[in-house]
């Protein structure tokens, strides 16, 4: 799911986006902005899209 973060002063959804190793232990994130008039308007062009943008990726290393 998309958390509320703010971004130069806006408040904006985004999507974490974590690596993590579970050999080393070692683990970075970071977040993606999106916005709501972006999915409207790919929502329209493909019903499967939408599902895709959302949610977090976790990446084992």
């Amino acid at each position: 799911m998309p958390n509320c973060k703010s971004f130069d002063g806006n408040i904006v959804n985004v999507i974490t986006t974590t690596f993590y190793s579970t050999k080393t232990g070692y683990s970075y994130s970071f977040d993606t902005p999106i916005y709501t008039e972006e999915l409207k308007s790919i929502e329209g062009k493909s019903k499967n899209t939408l599902p895709q943008l959302v949610g977090s990726y976790y990446v084992l290393l």
